[in-house]
């Protein structure tokens, strides 16, 4: 699910209950990351 170590945009929106079997941590912190350059609105997090 993640390729050249980003996550793909879809998987950003996915509930952070809903991640089963991907590597999480991983995608948290590129979402964090994201965030800062691209805020996400309240209302998808």
């Amino acid at each position: 699910m993640l390729r050249d170590g980003r996550a793909d945009a879809a998987l950003l929106y996915t509930p952070t209950d809903d991640v089963r079997g991907l590597d999480t941590e991983t995608l948290l912190s590129e979402r964090r990351s994201l965030c800062c350059l691209c805020p996400i609105p309240s209302h998808v997090r």
